[in-house]
């Protein structure tokens, strides 16, 4: 009985171990997704900022309150959804792969 529950926790123990070394990896995948998918992002949503200040005349916190989460996807008012922007990108496709062998 001893036996059984000593050979349970290795491997149990074992797997928990080879799944927090690679983690890191996953995690710098992820900042390294993150961004890239940032510099593509910052721009688009400084000029939508500007053109909701300039064309439409609102407050400069309101425009970027409302555009904080460009990109992120998410559901639209009506309840469709809109996908994130820019997970095609080379870093976020290794990601997507790496995410899926494990």
């Amino acid at each position: 009985m001893t036996y059984r529950c000593f050979t349970i926790m290795m491997i149990v123990l074992g797997f928990s171990g080879s799944a927090s070394t690679a983690e890191p990896s996953l995690q710098a995948l992820k900042e390294k997704c993150q961004a890239a998918r940032e510099a593509k992002l910052g721009p688009e949503r400084e000029a939508l900022i500007q053109t909701c200040i300039k064309k439409e005349k609102k407050p400069e916190e309101e425009c970027r309150r409302f555009y904080a989460d460009y990109g992120a996807g998410g559901r639209t008012a009506g309840g469709a959804g809109r996908p994130p922007l820019y997970f095609d990108l080379p870093e976020c496709v290794e990601l997507s792969e790496a995410e899926q062998k494990r």
